[in-house]
């Protein structure tokens, strides 16, 4: 199985909340690819640096987070290049959804990555119930860890 995870879904590998069990799963599943883009890897350190600041974690913990996460994307995450396709193709996701529903921007980009991989059976993972709506209306098979 190919599964491209969005930041939101990631987070729960390095914190333990509601969907880490289903994405220890995922990630243990030494069989399946495990897909990011490069956007991620600034978004986790923002969800961690948020998590800071509310004190759901130390600093310290984050720090390890963070040391995790860089080993992980050396050893068994593919992270996947950004280029302009992606952000053509986000834009488009915009124009076509982002008058009816919410589409954040790097939403828009994270979910144009995934479609990017579509001549690959790709399952998408985010734990944003609005982005697995956008997905929902692409026709992307996707799932959220909170609710598998």
């Amino acid at each position: 199985m190919i599964y491209f995870i969005d930041t939101s879904a990631l987070v729960k590998l390095y914190h333990q909340e509601a969907g880490t069990e289903y994405m220890d799963t995922i990630f243990q599943d030494t069989e399946s690819t495990l897909l990011i883009s490069e956007l991620t890897i600034v978004e986790l350190h923002s969800a961690l640096a948020k998590k800071i600041r509310t004190r759901e974690i130390s600093s310290v913990a984050a720090e390890v987070a963070v040391k995790r996460f860089r080993m992980d994307c050396a050893q068994r995450l593919i992270v996947l290049i950004l280029d302009s396709t992606a952000l053509v193709r986000a834009t488009e996701l915009i124009d076509r959804h982002g008058k009816m529903v919410a589409l954040r921007t790097l939403d828009a980009i994270q979910l144009a990555a995934c479609q990017a991989q579509r001549d690959n059976d790709v399952l998408f993972v985010s734990a944003d119930d609005q982005l697995c709506g956008v997905c929902r209306l692409e026709n992307l098979t996707f799932v959220n860890p909170e609710k598998p």
